[in-house]
């Protein structure tokens, strides 16, 4: 999961593409909350570790296992 502070705020990167989100927030779970808002997903990925995924990305991994969006 890469999620890191930019001066006092958290930014959360895709993990799958060069995406970011600014959150402008100063608490992680509240910037956490507001990516999930904005179409953004947090899974566990095959290695074990969690993972961000853009809303584009999120797309084309559902649209690729047959999925609607």
């Amino acid at each position: 999961m890469t999620v890191k502070k930019d001066g006092e705020v958290h930014v959360i990167y895709c993990d799958e593409c060069p995406e970011d989100i600014e959150t402008g927030l100063v608490e992680f779970g509240a910037a956490v909350a507001m990516s999930r808002v904005a179409g953004w997903r947090t899974f566990k990925g095959p290695d074990g570790k969690w993972a961000n995924a853009c809303p584009a990305c999120v797309l084309t991994f559902a649209m690729s296992k047959g999925k609607k969006p």
